[in-house]
């Protein structure tokens, strides 16, 4: 205003002036009769005596330019685009008037417009923006020669003000509206229903209804309700039965702002919602929805199926449970009793079948174990123990045990341990012992001569663990390579004629590399057929912060043996195999033995006799070991020793059984078959 002002005062007379301001102040941008421009270019005509008048919006490229009004010989034309090359509009912008008062015509030839108006003289004006960018233009033409140039030029300018101010107005317009169009497309188009809501609070200020304000399409699919039907309507007319609650917590939000996010069940679909709710304004809320009913539903598939798979490998796990108790306790009995048998006066021929006897038993005893630790481990069951232990002890006494049976095969077997392998260390001794063993047995299996070497070397170490690395070389037959790649999967060997050849079912080393994972490590091998196999695996292990002796059970079992003898022995046991095996044996070392076929026999006879120790076998009729211990910890029975030592004998070889022999009370627990040496080792560590 203050522009248009300065160019009345300087480039117009009073009677100008004064008519100029009467119409710019009656001519208001948002009348309803007839729009701004086109008012103007019909005083434009009028005021300078003009055949036409064009108000232009210049184009983002500067080279065109769009009609927003044009008058031509007393009406109005259509709105057009059109090139600013070779026109006099193409002279105008940038400069404050172009004025050609006569001859137009000729001076732009190439015109249409001009040709067909028969244009005589020509006066333009730029319309700048107010940051001084060239946004439009008016153009005024007459079919005569101009005669009052100073005037026109005058009021071209003094209206240039004005109708640059209208075209941004009309710019901002259109960019809000184009706006608004993009998020109402968004808003409609987002796949999240979306509602937006104002909240209704009583003269205390509390929340006690909302009203819908807006929702998109998305939302009306998700609930059914349409925007027709809710918009401006409270909850309460559409939802009447509605939680009350749900107006206090979206209250909250409308009110303090607050953002809440949870998950609900809705009764107007059936369904489950995620819902987002936030305050864009005070007292407004709005919430965004989305369909989360698949995602439950494969949630609760999802825990079915798991609840299942729990169920299945419970069945598993005690199906293979109650199958090794079957199987071990009468190979119990047949292992003990070929004991016995060898300790009997036997020729040659005798001598052999309880040789072959006690082998085959124990290889059978060896297959139930392997697959029995490959279900546990397939099932995610099997967890590794932490215990302080020496490694040297540990992997001496391992080979230890294949030393003679190295030599009776005449192959020389080697153990090395690198001057900078810690020793003093902490995990699972005996899962590492178990990998070992298999690595090692297979290593003297299939080696006829030379050598078989057990390394063990560092691969890395920090101040909390160390990294090992066991290394098993042999000279014996190699493996193929063919077959190399699949040694580590289940009931693999080299090939069919390994496993009638050398005996086994390829699960050790399937076992190994389950045990070695477990340990955070890996297992590897290399072979050349006919030259032997190097067999290595991986374990981190923690060092021990306490660098004092560390000896393990076993070598605090060896060191209590005593010769005890006439030791008073109550077994408990229901087979009677295993009672005859047992008492046999025991009678061997002269132990004094009394038998019970089930707990409650062994309470009567714990309540009349003293005895020095008990052999418990858990699984019996009438009353089992477990329920038998308790009796005898129970202060209040009738046994003559509450403390009495006691000794599981279970057919059950999972680690958890242990656990629960320990917990029921016993000393002790030994798995069946039990070789005679360690039971006579666990009797005389308990009785000293």
């Amino acid at each position: 205003m203050e522009q248009l002002k300065a160019a009345i005062e300087t480039d117009a007379d009073n009677t100008l002036r004064d008519d100029l301001l009467t119409f710019l102040a009656q001519t208001s941008s948002n009348t309803l009769d007839e729009p701004f421009f086109n008012k103007l270019a019909r005083y434009l005509a009028e005021c300078l005596d003009m055949d036409f008048v064009c108000i232009d919006r210049l184009e983002g490229d500067g080279l065109t330019a769009t009609t927003v009004a044009v008058w031509c010989d007393g009406h109005f034309e259509d709105n057009v685009s059109y090139a600013l090359k070779d026109t006099p509009c193409g002279d105008v912008v940038g400069n404050a008037v172009c004025c050609f008062p006569a001859m137009v015509c000729q001076l732009f030839p190439h015109d249409q417009v001009l040709v067909d108006l028969r244009a005589e003289s020509y006066i333009g004006v730029t319309l700048w923006s107010y940051t001084g960018k060239p946004i439009g233009l008016i153009a005024v033409i007459s079919r005569k020669p101009l005669t009052d140039r100073a005037k026109a030029e005058s009021v071209m300018k003094i209206v240039a003000v004005r109708a640059a101010g209208e075209i941004e107005r009309l710019d901002a317009e259109e960019a809000l509206m184009k706006s608004e169009s993009k998020y109402r497309q968004l808003f409609q188009n987002q796949p999240s229903a979306y509602a937006l809501h104002e909240i209704i609070v009583d003269a205390d200020g509390e929340p006690f209804d909302y009203r819908f304000l807006e929702i998109n399409s998305a939302f009306e699919a998700l609930t059914g309700l349409k925007a027709i039907d809710v918009i401006g309507k409270t909850q309460s007319e559409i939802l009447p039965d509605n939680e009350q609650h749900w107006v206090q917590t979206y209250g909250q939000v409308a009110l303090t702002g607050n953002n809440i996010e949870f998950e609900n069940f809705s009764g107007l679909n059936n369904g489950y919602y995620h819902v987002i709710a936030y305050s864009p304004e005070p007292f407004k809320f709005a919430t965004i929805f989305n369909d989360i009913t698949e995602r439950k539903r494969s949630e609760n598939e999802l825990r079915i199926a798991k609840a299942a798979a729990e169920s299945a490998n419970t069945a598993k796990s005690q199906f293979l449970a109650n199958m090794s108790h079957e199987i071990r306790t009468p190979m119990n009995g047949i292992i003990a009793i070929s004991q016995l048998l060898q300790m009997t006066e036997l020729n040659d021929e005798q001598k052999e079948y309880t040789d072959l006897l006690r082998t085959s038993g124990k290889n059978l005893l060896q297959l139930i174990s392997d697959i029995l630790d490959l279900s546990r481990i397939e099932a995610g069951s099997v967890e590794l123990e932490t215990t302080d232990f020496d490694l040297s002890d540990e992997m001496t006494a391992t080979a230890g045990i294949f030393s003679q049976l190295a030599r009776v095969k005449g192959v020389e077997l080697n153990l090395q341990i690198n001057p900078d392998v810690p020793l003093r260390l902490t995990g699972d001794p005996l899962r590492l012992r178990q990998i070992i063993t298999n690595l090692i047995g297979n290593a003297i299996k299939f080696t006829k001569e030379g050598t078989i070497s057990l390394r063990i070397s560092k691969d890395s170490e920090n101040e909390q663990q160390t990294t090992l690395r066991f290394t098993v070389r042999d000279s014996g037959i190699g493996i193929a390579q063919g077959t190399i790649g699949h040694i580590f999967e289940a009931f693999t060997q080299a090939d069919n004629s390994t496993s009638l050849n050398y005996g086994g079912t390829g699960l050790g080393l399937t076992i190994a590399r389950h045990l070695a994972e477990l340990m955070g490590g890996s297992v590897g091998v290399e072979s050349i057929e006919g030259q032997g196999s190097e067999f290595w695996f991986t374990a981190v292990l923690q060092k021990q912060t306490d660098t004092r002796d560390v000896r393990t059970t076993e070598t605090l079992v060896q060191a209590g043996i005593k010769n005890t003898t006439n030791i008073r022995i109550l077994l408990v046991e229901d087979d009677e195999a295993n009672q005859v095996a047992f008492s046999r044996l025991l009678f061997k070392s002269s132990h004094l033995v009394d038998i019970a076929a089930n707990g409650r026999e062994a309470l009567k006879l714990l309540e009349e006799k003293d005895y020095d120790i008990v052999l418990m076998d858990c699984r019996m009729p009438l009353m089992d070991g477990y329920e038998a211990t308790a009796a005898i910890r129970d202060p209040g029975s009738k046994v003559r020793n509450h403390a009495i030592p006691v000794i599981g004998l279970t057919a059950a070889a999972m680690r958890e059984d242990r656990k629960k022999c320990l917990d029921a009370g016993m000393d002790d627990y030994l798995a069946k078959p039990i070789d005679y040496p360690i039971l006579v080792a666990s009797l005389e560590k308990l009785i000293t």
